[in-house]
């Protein structure tokens, strides 16, 4: 079985399809959007938002610059927070990694903790009340693309059921266009056919939080900083 991922080059180079279509079972298509899911090269199950047709207004000129550096978003903490999310503490480890510990209300979380089960495990345990967990993040640019932007995530304090996930935006030729993919391991597959109808919602509330969070107040001045 394959070790757990800790990068953006970790992640293609277990999953060299990580990106792609082929070898994903597509749950949902529509214009801009697809849910999809796969088995876990080392354990578990893959599920995998794509989002197409984001628009970041004031993109950098470096597009591998849109996720902001975790030590970067925390000189700014107090006067840009980021909506929804309270950090509690933030080590950082090297330039652009870190241990982060923090709660959110994002409600995208809660509904795919409603949908998906154990998308959840600990993860949506801690997502949907106010404990902080810690989580290690850690920023790629330029990979596997030139321009990419990503940041990986897996839980520190979490020997039973560990997670990880992928957030990774990419240039579309369109200016100011990008395209996200938001990959998050869990260990069950909770693909249950009574939540099928509800997936369009999922599919739009990830939309708009992804657009929100790459679009949130002060987030031009940070990318400056970065």
């Amino acid at each position: 079985m394959a070790v757990r991922p800790e990068s953006v080059e970790d992640w293609c180079q277990i999953m060299p399809n990580l990106l792609e279509e082929e070898g994903w079972k597509t749950t949902l298509a529509q214009e801009g959007a697809a849910l999809m899911h796969s088995s876990c090269p080392w354990g578990g199950y893959l599920i995998k938002f794509e989002l197409k047709g984001l628009t970041v207004h004031n993109a950098p000129a470096d597009s591998s610059k849109v996720i902001v550096r975790p030590e970067v978003r925390a000189l700014l903490q107090g006067t840009c927070p980021i909506p929804g999310i309270t950090v509690q503490s933030l080590d950082v480890v090297a330039p652009g990694e870190a241990v982060v510990q923090a709660s959110t209300s994002w409600s995208i979380m809660r509904l795919c903790s409603v949908l998906f089960g154990d998308i959840v495990g600990q993860v949506m345990d801690y997502l949907c009340d106010d404990a902080p967990m810690a989580w290690h993040q850690k920023v790629g640019r330029n990979y596997p693309d030139q321009g990419d932007s990503s940041c990986s995530f897996w839980m520190e304090d979490s020997d039973d059921k560990p997670h990880e996930c992928l957030i990774l935006v990419r240039p579309e030729t369109e200016k100011e266009k990008f395209s996200a993919f938001v990959i998050v391991r869990v260990h069950e597959n909770h693909f249950a056919r009574w939540a099928s109808e509800h997936f369009r919602s999922v599919l739009s509330s990830a939309r708009s939080t992804a657009e929100s969070y790459l679009n949130r107040p002060g987030i031009a001045e940070l990318r400056e900083m970065d």
